[in-house]
């Protein structure tokens, strides 16, 4: 479980919250793992987390862009490998007949703790300084 606090914050409100959403989708899939329920539920819980994903990336990549952000770049491949790989688990999800394989979780939670608190954090001061908060 990827619990939110105020330390995870980039203090860009739409961002935050985004962020919280995710750690929450996040949450409930785990919950779908340690708990009776069916494959159906966990595969729109996973394609729930890749959209919601992609629509939070598709807003940062926005102000980027309006922002002539200096690691747009890097960033901007961080994401694809984030979607690259969550394809994959979606992939191997179902050609393992539902089994949802204990590290997707695992990726999960460190990939979005690691990129709110590392990459995300370095975009905070040109975006505050664009007036975005």
């Amino acid at each position: 479980m990827i619990i939110w606090d105020k330390d995870f914050s980039v203090g860009i409100k739409e961002i935050d919250e985004q962020h919280q959403k995710l750690f929450e989708i996040i949450n409930r899939l785990d919950d779908s793992t340690n708990a009776p329920t069916n494959t159906e539920k966990i595969s729109e819980i996973i394609k729930e987390l890749l959209d919601y994903s992609v629509y939070h990336f598709s807003t940062e990549e926005k102000y980027f862009k309006e922002f002539n952000y200096e690691h747009t770049e890097a960033h901007i491949k961080s994401h694809n490998l984030y979607k690259e790989k969550v394809d994959q688990f979606i992939i191997d999800f179902k050609e393992k007949d539902g089994n949802l394989p204990f590290e997707i979780i695992n990726f999960l939670s460190n990939w979005w703790t690691a990129h709110v608190n590392g990459q995300d954090k370095l975009y905070v001061k040109c975006f505050h300084e664009h007036g975005l908060y």
